[in-house]
């Protein structure tokens, strides 16, 4: 990687310690830049690596950023970094959402990859990017690593345009019992998202780490958008449909996303 790529990396990175909350602006300005290219990255070489070492055009987005910039999902964190064109954001009911990366797309999406701790999330029948928007857990979230660039050769045909890596949060060493974090988003549309993370750590090592969001919403039904299609108006969307095994159900969003880890000496499930 030529030195002024390194440079633009770097501007963009917004990766500091925890002990820059709070810092001044000037203060930021002085921080030794190699400090930061000294910080562990894992997706570029699908293994732990320095960003200095890395052979990749990374963006990494830290827990500190999300909760700086009040990020509710991931589709937000995504729209901040160079590249992303959105063309249907969230929350808008039973739409997802739709975007381009570097230019490159194609219908639902199937040339980026995105990834939880190197688990494909990419939907598993057709390859289309799923789960950005609030249908996306976020209360564990350490930090998004986002690989601009063709990552095929170690990650297969989703990784064309680039990848994006959400790497979740380790229960802290020593820290025995139960731990609770949570917060609330109440919006338009008749939209609450609660969400929660919980992490319990016996005494022997073992730690246990459960992270929710429960996602309930009428979206906008595409009322007030641009609609040169025509797909959202001259197409019939009953407000509820019967069925003969759940009886009458509504056409909105009301689901549960969980996120779960056991973890002992190295062995994660």
């Amino acid at each position: 990687m030529n030195r002024t790529r390194k440079v633009i990396f770097l501007l963009a990175f917004d990766v500091l310690p925890s002990a820059s909350i709070g810092q001044s602006i000037e203060e930021l300005l002085d921080t030794d830049l190699s400090t930061l290219v000294e910080v562990e990255i894992v997706t570029p070489g699908r293994r732990g690596q320095t960003a200095r070492e890395a052979a990749a055009n990374v963006t990494v987005v830290t827990s500190e950023m999300i909760h700086r910039r009040g990020y509710r999902m991931l589709d937000e964190v995504l729209r901040d970094i160079p590249g992303f064109d959105f063309t249907i954001g969230q929350p808008v009911g039973e739409f997802p959402a739709h975007f381009l990366f570097r230019g490159i797309g194609d219908v639902g999406q199937t040339k980026m990859l995105v990834m939880v701790d190197g688990i494909v999330h990419n939907d598993v029948s057709n390859g289309w990017v799923r789960s950005v928007g609030f249908d996306f857990v976020s209360a564990d979230v350490d930090r998004i690593e986002v690989i601009a660039g063709l990552g095929s050769s170690l990650y297969g045909a989703n990784a064309y345009a680039g990848i994006v890596n959400v790497i979740t949060r380790r229960p802290s060493a020593g820290q025995e019992g139960l731990t609770v974090s949570s917060h609330l988003l109440l919006s338009n549309h008749e939209t609450v998202a609660p969400e929660a993370m919980l992490v319990y750590r016996f005494d022997n090592g073992l730690s246990l780490q459960l992270t929710g969001r429960w996602y309930k919403t009428e979206g906008d039904r595409g009322l007030g958008r641009s609609d040169p299609g025509s797909f959202f108006h001259d197409n019939f969307e009953p407000d509820s449909v019967f069925t003969s095994e759940f009886g009458t159900v509504a056409n909105d969003i009301d689901n549960v996303f969980l996120r779960g880890r056991l973890e002992k000496e190295g062995f994660t499930l």
